[in-house]
């Protein structure tokens, strides 16, 4: 891969900038999703699909690109997980919060099946693992809406 195009895909893996943060960049990513979401509440069915088809688009060449077969640099898949994770949730603090810390104990903890998701170790499951822990998050979370439990 050329030096120019690898550092574009590294931009946007990271979702620019955010996987360089050591330790954090999962949240961080993830909290760029939420910003993103918070921001233009109106946009995110297309920021969903923006981020989920990015991510797919490069994830092939970000493992390249990073040297990686599951570059922790990458975290497009946090951003657009979590906004799948508020998707139908209404824009308000308390559900995005809720979203933002369970999306992120997910994620985190990959229980079954996300983690047999993430074991199939291809380029496409960096993105499908946390697409998963969105849905899942988002059932969840618009499940305690509707039931007024936040």
């Amino acid at each position: 891969m050329r030096t120019g195009a690898a550092r574009i895909v590294r931009a946007l893996a990271s979702t620019f900038g955010c996987g360089y943060i050591p330790g954090i960049s999962g949240t961080v990513g993830s909290a760029a999703g939420l910003a993103l979401v918070w921001s233009w509440p109106g946009l995110k069915w297309p920021l969903l699909a923006l981020t989920t088809i990015l991510g797919f688009a490069i994830a092939r060449a970000a493992v390249r690109a990073f040297d990686d077969p599951d570059p922790k640099r990458f975290v497009l898949d946090e951003t657009a997980g979590m906004i799948l994770s508020v998707l139908f949730v209404p824009a308000e603090p308390m559900p995005y919060l809720t979203a933002f810390i369970l999306f992120r104990a997910l994620d985190t903890v990959k229980p079954w099946p996300i983690i047999l998701i993430q074991r199939l170790g291809t380029p496409a499951s960096i993105m499908w693992d946390d697409l998963a822990a969105g849905a899942v998050t988002l059932a969840l979370t618009w499940g305690a809406v509707r039931i007024g439990w936040i």
